[in-house]
């Protein structure tokens, strides 16, 4: 059985195809350039934000692979040009990625490396002040400290909540990825 109890991240692999739902809403969209690190060129990301679209089938497969019941929210898609990618941050919240298009590598940290007051701030990142403590935090992180993958077309990951992690879309084309929280009162919380 998986289990999160320790922290670690899970990789696993549900087939797109099966997956999506019959209809979308986007409720809301930012683009940026990446900021360089990790591999990153300057390409597009490009956020949108799929409000209240479920993501049944999905959340079925999960469950399954998880082995414990799962309820997926907040639903985001990625589309990121070659080289993309997000800058070392971490999520308040347990995410799942699931790749739906292209390839991208992620590294990411062992969630006890947050501090208490570094997860204080992230729950506050907003302010100008929290935001540059931060990023001096995470840019002290050392890079033997962290786990690789790369997820092909169908692979998922679920990340523990307040990991520091960081994304690069390869060069083999675009990259579409769907990223949603994941809550459960299973051995996920």
């Amino acid at each position: 059985m998986l289990r999160f109890s320790d922290a670690q991240p899970v990789l696993g692999h549900v087939d797109p195809h099966d997956c999506f739902p019959k209809r979308a809403v986007k409720a809301e969209e930012a683009v940026f350039q990446s900021i360089d690190g990790f591999g990153r060129k300057r390409g597009i990301n490009r956020i949108v934000s799929l409000g209240d679209t479920a993501f049944p089938e999905l959340g079925r497969a999960l469950s399954k692979v998880l082995a414990t019941e799962i309820r997926l929210f907040d639903p985001k898609a990625f589309v990121q040009s070659e080289g993309a990618g997000l800058e070392l941050h971490s999520d308040p919240v347990v995410v799942v990625t699931w790749q739906i298009k292209g390839s991208k590598a992620w590294r990411v940290y062992d969630p006890a490396l947050m501090p208490n007051d570094m997860i204080a701030l992230r729950r506050a990142q907003d302010t100008p002040v929290a935001a540059q403590l931060l990023s001096e935090f995470y840019s002290a992180l050392p890079v033997e400290n962290a786990l690789e993958f790369i997820l092909h077309r169908g692979d998922f990951l679920v990340i523990p909540a307040f990991a520091p992690h960081e994304t690069r879309s390869f060069d083999d084309g675009m990259s579409v990825s769907l990223t949603l929280g994941l809550a459960t009162s299973g051995p996920f919380t």
